[in-house]
C-alpha cells in the first residue's frame, strides 16, 4: 500500500487505527487506514482499490492540517 502511494505522492505516511491498531480486530471489523498525503483523496482510494484494496479496508485521506486534528483524537495510530 505504501509502495503504490508513493509512486504519486513520496511524502505519504500510512497509519494503521481503529480495532486493528488495538489488537480487537474481529471478523466483521474493519480496518482503518489513515493515509496523509498531498493527493486528492477521491484519486487515492481509487488508486488503492484498482489495486485490489477493497472490504475490509476503510480509508481516511488526510492533509497535514487534518492528520494533527486525527492525532489529537486517535489514541492507538500506528505507522505502517
Amino acid at each position: 500500500m505504501k509502495e503504490i502511494l508513493n509512486e504519486a505522492d513520496r511524502g505519504s505516511r500510512v497509519f494503521l487505527f481503529g480495532s486493528a491498531a488495538k489488537k480487537e480486530y474481529v471478523l466483521t471489523s474493519d480496518i482503518d487506514v489513515l493515509i496523509l498525503t498531498r493527493l486528492k483523496p477521491n484519486e487515492v482510494i481509487a488508486k488503492l482499490r484498482k489495486e485490489g484494496f477493497d472490504e475490509p479496508f476503510e480509508f481516511h485521506v488526510v492533509d497535514e492540517k487534518m492528520f494533527r486534528l486525527y492525532k489529537q483524537f486517535v489514541r492507538e495510530l500506528g505507522e505502517i
